[in-house]
């Protein structure tokens, strides 16, 4: 991977994966900041709309934005539905 021209990166993550949140947060963050150690990272969740507060493998929003704070990262969550 190249992130040559990046100015910002967007994590993208998923809201009904506790996985997809681990993998940002060790994997993918870890992965950019090897190649550009300076430039702002978000954690972007999507799928929102189907985020179910009851079932223990989505991803909690307070978790998320926890999560993503401990790597200096903002969070944000999105739908393609609303």
């Amino acid at each position: 991977m190249s992130y040559t021209n990046a100015d910002v990166c967007m994590i993208t993550l998923a809201s009904d994966s506790k996985t997809s949140l681990e993998n940002a947060s060790k994997k993918w963050y870890a992965e950019i900041r090897s190649y550009k150690p300076n430039i702002p990272c978000v954690f972007v969740c999507n799928k929102f709309d189907m985020y179910d507060e009851d079932d223990s493998e989505h991803v909690n929003p307070a978790i998320g934005k926890k999560v993503a704070a401990t790597v200096n990262c903002e969070y944000f969550s999105c739908s393609a539905m609303t």
